[in-house]
């Protein structure tokens, strides 16, 4: 349960630089396809940390790669959905794969607040309460949840 919280804190910290930085990665990924004319056959590469060397000119799919992030094993996808990229589009990947595992930390942090009850507690809570009774026995929380005082409505 702990590396689910865990997991879905780094995904939403993911999601919250996408969208900060989305927009603009959108405007300057056209500005760059449209000074581009015809098929460019050099490379511009950039590395990125657990992928590799990656060809911004020619971006393919990324199969998972498999790593330990803090001593937890973990799975990372990358998809980029365009055949090229820029720089300034790829840049904010780089710097979040780059601190993952000081991002881990945080949210490893975060999850351990759920323990003290402060937000976190809260967040968790809330989504747990659009489960019936039933839903959370299926999936074995309705122990864990006794067991560290949450509450939910199971009407």
């Amino acid at each position: 349960m702990i590396q689910s919280l865990l997991f879905v804190l780094v995904i939403g910290i993911g999601l919250f630089y996408a969208f900060k930085y989305g927009n603009n990665a959108k405007k300057n990924s056209i500005e760059y396809l449209n000074k581009t004319t015809g098929t460019k056959t050099t490379q511009d590469l950039v590395e990125l940390k657990y992928f590799g060397k990656i060809d911004l000119n020619k971006t393919e799919e990324h199969p998972d790669v498999h790593t330990s992030i803090n001593g937890n094993k973990v799975a990372i996808d990358l998809n980029i959905m365009e055949d090229q990229i820029s720089r300034p589009t790829i840049e904010p990947t780089r710097v979040f794969l780059e601190n993952l595992n000081d991002i881990e930390k945080v949210a490893r942090k975060k999850v351990s607040d759920f323990q003290n009850g402060t937000v976190v507690k809260g967040y968790i809570n809330d989504h747990l309460r659009a489960f019936n009774e039933n839903e959370l026995k299926s999936l074995g929380i309705d122990k864990f949840a006794k067991q560290r005082g949450i509450e939910w409505n199971l009407a």
